[in-house]
């Protein structure tokens, strides 16, 4: 609630120089056909996650374009019996589009009114555009000429303004207590610190307390070839109210280890609620003590 509440008060106490908005549409060919095949389906310890990709595809006049570039797409959903939780639904979800010179951020989220999205964009070497926020919808292509059923549709707006000056926001991470009775794995486990690399090696998921509220992590990672190789989190944090922010991460082969950078590349804030023109950067990852971790950011409002 502090984090929602100091933000509302510099959304509203300060201008802007611009502010723009752009609608988006794409087509991700066979994305839901990929996405339900069953080859990319795990249930493990609580946890059901879902992985595919596709080409993307343009559309212009309700038409399939040209082909833009490709799509991962990551969905995870686990219920937990602890009401401290209640406030992070069981679903989320990653879509990256990558367009070459950029790659999107489509996260999804479930919170008690509903599914929420967020939207986020990162350059070539993994930074966040502090400029944009957005949201998006999805559903199937069928109503795009040139496209079937099987194919995801994902289009939304792409909201841009003059970021705000930084918040340096550090959220303390600790186990809940007393222990939740689930499986609860630390944050970020997947990863190998030692080899500076995010090698996928499974899914899992974590819920802690913080500092500004409660939040859970999934993960997951795909070994493909060595040009195709993804691994993404999606961290929920609830600030009070409908207030959410999000930092969604995708890491491929040979980018490096969380901590390793300044700022942390891959990862990217976005928001819900007041904090819906959250943007900004994961700065560093730490652990503290055995189970205590530390997750600094850099956070920016884009009116």
């Amino acid at each position: 609630m502090f984090l929602a509440a100091a933000f509302a008060c510099l959304l509203f106490t300060t201008s802007t120089a611009f502010a723009q908005d752009v609608p988006f549409a794409f087509l991700i060919e066979n994305g839901w056909q990929s996405f339900y095949a069953g080859a990319g389906t795990r249930s493990e310890q609580g946890l059901t996650s879902w992985y595919g990709r596709g080409q993307v595809y343009a559309i212009t006049n309700g038409q399939k374009g040209a082909g833009i570039g490709t799509a991962h797409m990551h969905a995870f959903t686990r219920t937990v019996p602890d009401p401290t939780f209640a406030a992070l639904g069981p679903l989320a979800g990653l879509i990256v589009i990558n367009l070459g010179p950029f790659r999107g951020h489509l996260t999804v989220f479930e919170t008690p009114a509903g599914l929420q999205t967020a939207v986020a964009i990162l350059d070539p070497v993994g930074e966040t555009d502090i400029a944009v926020s957005g949201s998006w919808v999805f559903g199937n292509g069928a109503a795009v000429a040139g496209g079937t059923a099987n194919d995801m549709v994902v289009g939304g707006i792409a909201h841009f303004g003059a970021p705000l000056p930084a918040a340096n926001v550090s959220l303390s991470l600790s186990p809940y207590f007393p222990l939740v009775p689930f499986n609860n794995d630390l944050p970020f486990h997947l990863f190998s610190t030692s080899s500076g690399l995010p090698w996928p090696v499974g899914s899992g998921s974590s819920y802690q307390n913080s500092s500004y509220g409660p939040l859970r992590t999934y993960m997951r990672g795909e070994a493909g070839t060595f040009f195709d190789l993804y691994t993404s989190a999606v961290t929920v944090l609830h600030t009070g109210g409908g207030n959410y922010a999000v930092l969604s991460c995708s890491w491929y082969t040979g980018m490096t280890w969380l901590g390793a950078m300044a700022p942390v590349p891959g990862c990217s804030l976005s928001g819900t609620g007041v904090l819906s023109r959250l943007t900004g950067r994961a700065t560093s990852y730490e652990a503290v003590t055995l189970q205590e971790y530390v997750m600094r950011w850099q956070a920016f409002l884009a009116p």
